[in-house]
């Protein structure tokens, strides 16, 4: 997690740098942000996605360390219960519907991740991400004209 927060930072430093007016630097990053937000599976599930944004999960870092903690953290999951399924009553019997996601595996087959990359490819990718956005800050910070230094006031 905390690389992928300095990934953003590391993008945002660039959008910066790159940019002479702030305006445009924010609306860039702000733009960018939506687009890694929406393909992150957290908001919308991604078969619900329209076509027209699809691709947006190929260049997301949020959507690839999303993926590799969901992964890591539900794989292995044994049991799932579900208290909040709604209760049937037959003959004075009172049972609880039957959850269809039993373990982890079927959880991570319901929303979409099964049979997604392993789980260094994320992490190795998210080092990409870092490592263009840090060289496009640092060629930016590098080639932007800086303000000439106020001289001090003269002294009468």
């Amino acid at each position: 997690m905390v690389l992928f927060l300095f990934t953003m930072k590391s993008f945002l430093q660039a959008t910066i740098h790159l940019f002479n007016n702030i305006l445009a630097a924010v609306l860039l990053s702000g733009l960018a942000f939506f687009a890694f937000a929406l393909s992150g599976f957290y908001t919308i599930h991604l078969e619900d996605l329209g076509e027209w944004c699809q691709w947006t999960r190929y260049i997301s870092p949020v959507s690839w360390m999303y993926q590799a903690i969901v992964k890591d953290e539900m794989g292995l999951v044994n049991s799932l219960t579900c208290p909040r399924n709604p209760v049937t009553q037959d003959n004075n019997i009172v049972t609880q519907m039957d959850c269809r996601i039993r373990n982890g595996a079927d959880l991570l087959d319901f929303w979409g991740l099964q049979d997604s990359w392993a789980v260094w490819i994320p992490i190795l990718a998210t080092v990409g991400f870092l490592f263009v956005s840090s060289s496009m800050s640092f060629i930016g910070f590098i080639l932007r004209r800086h303000a000439p230094a106020i001289p001090p006031p003269e002294k009468p």
